[in-house]
């Protein structure tokens, strides 16, 4: 499927009702670079959190943490009906958060992904989702990172496109393939050779085989997320869902 919500605008919409389907997905966009209210940090982050972002020797670093994980709790507190000083998350083995199983009877799913001062967040249900977003950046090597993290299909895709389309293929191909493996909830200890995207920046961001396998790729789907030029998005869920909603966090 094409760039979903590819007109700016419609990233500033409120947010006029809580989706609680399978099916739906929404996608939160959160400027990092905006300060948080004084005081705010410790009336919604825990203790956890709190010490997290004192370890950070950046004072950007430290305020686009407090920025984002304030807004991951403002953001799950609406679907979940709770305050979000009280919403508990748990780590997986690989250090993605996730909600406490006894909070979660709707079994919401999220991912965060965040990159220079813009992090993304989906919200869903039931469905494994993964985000990503990259801000494009010229002092990195494409073909060395290719050979190392592409299959063999989108390393001789890329090769394929003329030369002034590398760039940008690069990073759709890298944001798709980032999402899926999100959204699996193996990480990086899924190989990323392992399976194919399509890597054409203007075509279908598809998953065409996982493994050697087609039709194991037909159960995701895969969308770009359009956002500022110098940045590529792509959002991964598990089935095909209905309706993708894209809101902007104040």
């Amino acid at each position: 499927m094409k760039a979903c919500f590819d007109k700016p605008h419609l990233w500033s919409q409120e947010l006029s009702r809580i989706g609680c389907s399978i099916g739906r997905v929404d996608v939160w966009r959160v400027l990092l670079d905006q300060p948080v209210p004084a005081g705010l940090r410790e009336n919604v982050l825990s203790p956890d959190e709190l010490a997290r972002a004192q370890r950070f020797r950046s004072e950007q670093d430290h305020k686009y943490f407090v920025r984002c994980r304030t807004a991951l709790r403002y953001i799950l507190s609406q679907y979940l009906g709770m305050p979000a000083r009280e919403i508990c998350l748990d780590y997986q083995i690989n250090g993605k958060p996730e909600l406490a199983a006894e909070q979660n009877p709707k079994q919401l799913r999220f991912n965060v992904a965040h990159s220079a001062e813009l992090a993304l967040i989906a919200v869903g249900f039931r469905q494994r989702l993964g985000v990503d977003i990259e801000r494009v950046r010229a002092d990195i090597d494409i073909a060395a990172l290719a050979q190392q993290c592409f299959s063999a299909r989108e390393r001789a895709g890329l090769l394929s496109l003329h030369a002034d389309l590398r760039f940008q293929a690069f990073f759709a191909c890298w944001t798709r393939k980032e999402a899926f493996i999100k959204a699996t909830g193996e990480g990086f200890s899924f190989p990323l050779p392992d399976f194919t995207v399509a890597i054409d920046p203007e075509g279908d961001p598809n998953i065409e085989e996982i493994r050697g396998d087609r039709s194991a790729a037909k159960s995701w789907f895969l969308t770009d997320l359009n956002l500022a030029n110098d940045y590529y998005a792509s959002l991964a869920v598990e089935g095909y869902p209905a309706m993708v909603e894209p809101y902007c966090w104040n």
